[in-house]
């Protein structure tokens, strides 16, 4: 029934995009353990080799999208830590019979991908595998934008004001500076962490929108500072 519901929506994207984002599709198919998504690749953990003590060699078997977003000699792979996507690159290749994916993974010292990769990861877990672009010290938020200017954000009910990455979600930035926001599902679906954006502007990490309208509300989850903010908070 699974992957009869994961073919059909494939095969009808394009009408789909009407009425679902991208976000919502995908959040939707973790919930039903399945690794399609609209455009992320994403694979499922079929085996776990130990090769060494401090390393071991993950069979993955990936969606549809692996041969569009992984090429070379290495992938990232994003595990959620704490809360936090993070990722890093590893190397991989394929296995013998050429149906899965062997990344090969070492223990790093205070990377907390390749602890959590090592010690925690059992066959039917689920990763998301991104472009190896470089691996950065850990750890390494798994973002999509790359704006590097700050914002300052002050916060009305906690009296404070923080200094926060114009290209991270204000979810994540806020944690970062220490703030505790409400939150539930991380990826915009579920409104737990909706809070109201007093002044200033926000942009919408999936759509791409962004607004400046006071009193309007805001799941900090998905949407990022273009601008210094207050917030009600």
């Amino acid at each position: 029934m699974k992957n009869a519901i994961a073919t059909l929506s494939v095969r009808s994207q394009s009408l789909l995009q009407h009425v679902i984002s991208a976000e919502q599709y995908d959040f939707w198919m973790r919930q039903m353990g399945l690794i399609e998504a609209w455009s992320r690749c994403f694979a499922r953990v079929v085996a776990v080799a130990q090769t060494t003590p401090d390393g071991v060699v993950l069979s993955l078997k990936p969606n549809r999208h692996q041969r569009r977003l992984i090429a070379g000699p290495r992938c990232a792979v994003s595990v959620e830590v704490a809360g936090r996507n993070i990722a890093r690159s590893f190397v991989w290749s394929n296995s013998e019979d050429g149906r899965y994916m062997q990344v090969s993974i070492s223990r790093q010292a205070a990377d907390p991908v390749s602890r959590q990769l090592l010690e925690d990861t059992a066959v039917g877990d689920i990763v998301e595998l991104l472009p190896a672009s470089g691996d950065s010290p850990p750890p390494t938020l798994d973002t999509r934008s790359v704006a590097p200017d700050t914002a300052l954000v002050y916060l009305r009910r906690s009296e404070k004001t923080v200094s926060v990455t114009r290209g991270t979600s204000l979810l994540e930035a806020l944690e970062l500076a220490g703030v505790k926001p409400t939150y539930g599902c991380r990826r915009g679906i579920c409104n737990r962490c909706s809070c109201t954006r007093i002044q200033g502007q926000t942009t919408d990490m999936v759509s791409g929108e962004s607004s400046d309208e006071p009193g309007h509300s805001v799941r900090i989850c998905i949407n990022r500072a273009s601008s210094d903010l207050e917030l009600d908070l």
